[in-house]
């Protein structure tokens, strides 16, 4: 993909205040991809002026089980654009859509009995004191 047509596609990055937000959209500009990263608390207009091609939901560090963690603007969900979403990104979309989320109270959850102990996603759960 040329400079030249690198506004053909726009993603917008709303962040949730993750660390890795920067690199993500860095990883997206290096695909030849515009796209721009702004605060996950915008405004329905902002989004329609932008004219986004998809749509990203950074993590960040809040827990959608928390009484008023943000939420992404619902016009992100009717805007008929993919909508990606990164660790806490997916969890408030999930959430938004009709999902439930609980904590998880522990590793020893029935959830995780039937997860292999040999998994890299086990090895990272097991090792968090």
């Amino acid at each position: 993909m040329t400079t030249e047509n690198i506004h053909k596609h726009r993603i917008l990055i709303l962040d949730f205040g993750s660390q890795y937000t920067q690199l993500v959209a860095r990883r997206v500009r290096e695909l030849g991809v515009y796209c721009e990263l702004w605060a996950w608390d915008v405004t329905e207009e902002q989004i329609r002026q932008f004219n986004p091609n998809g749509i990203i939901l950074s993590g960040g560090p809040e827990s959608t089980t928390e009484e008023n963690s943000p939420r992404a603007p619902e016009y992100v969900f009717t805007a008929g654009v993919p909508v990606l979403g990164v660790c806490y990104g997916m969890q408030t979309m999930a959430m938004q859509l009709g999902g439930k989320f609980r904590d998880l109270q522990s590793v020893n959850s029935v959830l995780l009995r039937s997860t292999l102990k040999q998994t890299a996603h086990w090895s990272r759960i097991s090792r968090i004191p």
